[in-house]
Order: C-alpha cells, then structure tokens, then sequence
C-alpha cells in the first residue's frame, strides 16, 4: 500500500472550525522542515512517494519505525507529526506513547489560543503557521494527494 500524508486545506473562513470552542480541534506548529514518511522498515518516502535518501538525516536522533510515521525533518532534530494508522488523533496519541514517541499536540478552543500560538510559533524562525487536526477524524490512508479538509492548515492570524 502506498502511504501519503494528507496536505491540510488553507484557513479561508471560520466555518472551517465548526467545534473549536467544544475542544474537537488539536493544535501543532506547521514547521519549516522537509515532510516524510518513514515506513516500518525505516526507509524515508516523501509526500509524493519518491524515496528520500536518508544519509542526510542519519545523524538525527531517528524513532524506531514500528508503524508509519508522518515526519518532518529539520537541520538537527525530527519531529514525529502524526502516526499512519487509520484512528482517531486521540488513538494515535496513546499508541505513540506506547511507542515511546510524543505526538506534540495542543488542545484549543478559541482563536486566541490559535493567533497566541500562530504569532508565537512564527516568532521563532522554525515554524511558517499551525496546523488544526479534527481529533475524532480516522488518519486517512488513501491513494491521493487531495487535501484533507478536517485538517485545516492557518498562516496568518485570524
């Protein structure tokens, strides 16, 4: 099976964060990193299903694959973004934990945590924007590149 990482839709109206104030939204910082998949056998694939060569990276601090992980790799350390398992954000959350790995995550209910965070975060040089998970939507493994409207993808303050 072909793995790709879903792409989160751009914010464009508030209608795109129906249940933020009820907490069905997670937030986590949309880093400046080169996206990839590292599959169970450790070998890297990008977004696009191409192999990356993992020489580049081989001195980072690597998790060991037990399942697929959506990565982004930075100059001196990888964050593991999400795990490729078709549950819910919470569920991945417990097995990465199971796993030995931290699913770096906020719970959010107002936009003046996400703008908060979004200037924060941006402040930093490391990250270009935050990046909104509905948490009780299933990791979609599909064959298609089409972005993933539960997830929603916020660059500038709203």
């Amino acid at each position: 099976m072909i793995f790709y990482p879903p792409a989160p839709v751009l914010y464009t109206e508030r209608s795109q964060l129906t249940g933020l104030e009820n907490g069905e939204f997670v937030l986590q910082p949309k880093w400046d990193g080169r996206r990839a998949v590292q599959m169970p056998d450790g070998t890297f694939r990008s977004k696009r299903d191409k192999a990356i060569d993992k020489q580049p990276w081989c001195d980072l601090p690597l998790p060991e694959p037990k399942a697929p992980m959506d990565l982004e790799l930075m100059r001196d350390r990888v964050h593991v973004l999400d795990l490729m398992l078709p549950t819910t954000f919470d569920e991945r959350k417990k097995i990465a934990e199971m796993l030995g790995l931290n699913l770096f995550d906020l719970n959010v209910s107002s936009i003046d945590e996400i703008n908060y965070c979004l200037r924060e975060w941006k402040a930093s040089g490391e990250c270009d924007g935050v990046v909104l998970k509905r948490r009780s939507v299933p990791y979609p493994l599909r064959d298609s590149l089409r972005p993933l409207s539960d997830w929603v993808k916020v660059k500038r303050l709203i």
